[in-house]
């Protein structure tokens, strides 16, 4: 099908990679990214790429994955219980930061002649374009707004999970059960920049409840972080927080740009149709992390 026109809501990952695939594969085509966040101005730490995704990403568009494989972080896997600790083989696994992901899917968007459009919030109603792709997240206003006509569903895990990091780069990534008084609490945890890391830390609800953190979460404004539950799990992943020998272990660090209130990762799903008498939408669909698992964090309007 030949294209006239292509408008991306969403200018997250996701969003960038799609416009510049479609202008490559269509270069008569206009393609434009409308993004309601200013260039720089993301949330979250680092983007795990394992090594299928990255097989994917160089068959798909081999110099922008140049790009990201050199600006990425190299590290090896670690499963740990207690004093116990197994390194494991992982290939060429890797990590960047969201920040500089975004920056290359964008450079490298516009050099394929996207046009990326900043600071404006628009719905798929206000757009004139032969084809639309929704972009805008796991709480994506366009799949909200046409529930009914794609089908849409979501179903609410039982699992919690906190999503923070640390100022420092962990000799690899790390899976680890920590067990509490109030239950366990389990990490995954990655290196995407030599004073970077991801920690992302999981619980049931059980465990939740228990510690209070169901009372601190709703004590915590929309904007702001959990900021006791932060101080216990840094003493509780104590012994992995350990930096350098010279200063005392690192805490836990809020999400940059975002708030950190654990979450129960939704699962959500739309079926592509056409709407009638309107532009194809397509909701794209995304997998991150080092086993290709999704973390949705529920923020409207904002790429994965």
């Amino acid at each position: 099908m030949n294209l006239r026109s292509a408008a991306v809501l969403g200018g997250g990952p996701g969003g960038l990679y799609a416009a510049r695939l479609l202008k490559l594969s269509q270069p008569d085509c206009r393609v434009d990214v409308y993004e309601q966040s200013q260039p720089g101005l993301t949330f979250g730490f680092g983007v795990g790429l394992a090594s299928r995704t990255q097989r994917n990403l160089r068959a798909a568009d081999a110099d922008s994955h140049a790009d990201i494989v050199g600006s990425a972080w190299e590290h090896e896997m670690a499963m740990a219980v207690g004093d116990r600790e197994v390194r494991l083989p992982a290939g060429d696994l890797i990590a960047i930061g969201r920040s500089a992901l975004l920056g290359i899917l964008r450079r490298h968007a516009e050099a394929a002649g996207v046009r990326v459009r900043h600071g404006r919030r628009l719905s798929a109603g206000e757009l004139d374009a032969d084809l639309i792709i929704a972009a805008d997240g796991v709480s994506s206003a366009t799949r909200e707004a046409h529930r009914a006509e794609f089908g849409a569903r979501v179903s609410v895990h039982d699992g919690f999970y906190l999503w923070a990091g640390t100022d420092f780069a962990l000799p690899a990534a790390l899976f680890r059960p920590v067990e509490t008084e109030f239950g366990f609490f389990v990490t995954h945890a990655y290196p995407y920049q030599a004073d970077r890391s991801t920690f992302l830390i999981e619980a049931d609800p059980e465990t939740w409840r228990r510690s209070g953190f169901d009372a601190t979460t709703e004590q915590t404004p929309p904007d702001a972080s959990d900021e006791q539950a932060l101080g216990y799990l840094s003493k509780v992943f104590h012994d992995d927080l350990q930096g350098p020998a010279d200063r005392e272990p690192y805490p836990l660090a809020p999400v940059p740009h975002g708030d950190l209130r654990p979450l129960a990762p939704p699962e959500r799903g739309a079926a592509r149709r056409r709407r009638p008498h309107g532009p194809l939408l397509h909701r794209l669909r995304h997998q991150a992390g080092h086993g290709g698992r999704h973390r949705a964090r529920p923020r409207a309007g904002r790429g994965p």
